[in-house]
């Protein structure tokens, strides 16, 4: 269990025959709130007949830092802080070395529940066990959910609205948005600013994000600007004050 609750998002359902909208409703409220799930339920509209897909599914991305590093030790001392998601982004290593990473993170989780992420390696990251996949654009979304199935987490890097609508489409559980600022952990990636955050906020109906050179100096701003949780990479050490200030000024 995750030891709090967070919000049931809409993203993408598929309605179809089989169930009513009052069959839906409650399966909604019937589902568990403190772990993670997936709802997919089936309705057909009598007044359209058209077919939409959208899934019911709970992301814990409110009011809570997501911390990455391409160090195990790093996103174990962000757990014990009271980081829910965490992310190995590691560009550089073999296979081999980043399944040792992961397995030393996901043994951590019989002392604190929290949420793994593996980035850019799908096939590794059900090899290993981990709760989700994040993606750049690189990467097909569409092609990437086919391998990892229903179940696992999927993150979608985005630097527009266009682009995280797309990926909500195609399957993404979450976006990132960024970066915010430039960072050098994205060399050449030119800052999106606020500007992109304020338009997620008020027209994605999507869990995202904001990342990108986010730390104490300017946490206010991202928080003005719609965002409820924010990704760190060099502002690791600041996960426990940045989380109580997040939920300080929700």
């Amino acid at each position: 269990m995750l030891g709090k609750y967070y919000p049931i998002i809409p993203t993408k359902i598929v309605y179809n025959e089989g169930l009513s909208m009052s069959s839906i409703v409650r399966a909604v409220l019937l589902c568990p709130f403190d772990i993670y799930f997936s709802c997919r339920m089936r309705y057909k509209s009598s007044h359209t007949g058209w077919e939409e897909n959208e899934t019911v599914r709970r992301v814990p991305f409110m009011r809570d830092v997501y911390v990455i590093s391409d160090e195990a030790s790093v996103l174990i001392k962000a757990v014990e802080d009271g980081a829910a998601v965490v992310q190995l982004r590691d560009k550089a290593s073999s296979d081999e070395i980043i399944a040792e990473k992961a397995r030393e993170i996901l043994a951590f989780k019989s002392g604190r529940p929290f949420l793994f992420i593996l980035n850019d390696n799908p096939v590794l990251a059900l090899k290993v066990g981990a709760d989700g996949v994040h993606i750049g654009q690189d990467m097909s979304t569409t092609e990437t959910r086919a391998l990892i199935g229903d179940e696992m987490i999927l993150g979608k890097t985005t630097h527009n609205l266009e682009q995280a609508r797309s990926a909500g489409l195609e399957g993404a559980d979450y976006v990132s948005v960024g970066p915010v600022w430039a960072t050098p952990t994205k060399p050449g990636r030119p800052a999106v600013g606020l500007a992109y955050v304020r338009e997620a906020a008020a027209r994605l109906n999507l869990p995202f994000v904001a990342i990108g050179g986010i730390d104490l100096s300017n946490i206010d701003e991202v928080l003005a600007a719609g965002a409820t949780t924010v990704g760190i990479v060099r502002a690791y050490r600041d996960t426990a004050s940045l989380l109580k200030w997040i939920r300080g000024k929700s």
